[in-house]
């Protein structure tokens, strides 16, 4: 089945592929930059994280005490978060005495988890790999096959 889109009134034509899509508008990350996307991803792959940089959006310049209590986190758990954050460049930190003040990095990263909020509230239909999974708590998306290195189908479907 061919897509078509129109780029004016009854002009059809194919839809384009995704190199071609992609080509002159996003260049895809190569070699390290690539290691450097996936890391900022892992990193905001764990909730605490998330809610730590979240409150500091909200209300910059917070100690670690400030951020364990409206988090409902541990002391321990929001230092131990904060090492990791500050590492990757994510948070940065002022020392006013014997306290550390922390806020988010800068806009980049302000921008990168205002548009994760933004995408985690879009409601998308399940596909046919999630609809047809069954309800075990396994995955529900094809992963790749050890021997060919191809997708599974997705279950109930036929491999072509």
């Amino acid at each position: 089945m061919v897509q078509h889109t129109a780029a004016r009134q009854g002009d059809l034509r194919p839809a384009p592929t995704v190199a071609e899509a992609l080509a002159g508008n996003v260049e895809p990350p190569a070699g390290q930059a690539a290691e450097a996307v996936a890391d900022m991803f892992k990193l905001l792959g764990d909730a605490t994280r998330c809610r730590i940089l979240y409150a500091l959006l909200a209300a910059p310049d917070l100690t670690v005490s400030a951020i364990a209590a409206g988090t409902g986190t541990s002391r321990t758990t929001v230092s131990a978060a904060l090492r990791l954050l500050r590492t990757a460049g994510a948070v940065v930190a002022r020392r006013d005495g014997r306290e550390v003040h922390y806020r988010v990095a800068d806009e980049h990263v302000a921008e990168l988890l205002t548009v994760a909020r933004q995408h985690s509230g879009h409601v998308v239909p399940p596909g046919p790999a999630i609809a047809a999974a069954p309800h075990s708590g396994a995955a529900a998306f094809p992963t790749p096959d050890s021997v060919t290195g191809r997708l599974d189908a997705a279950p109930g479907t036929v491999r072509g």
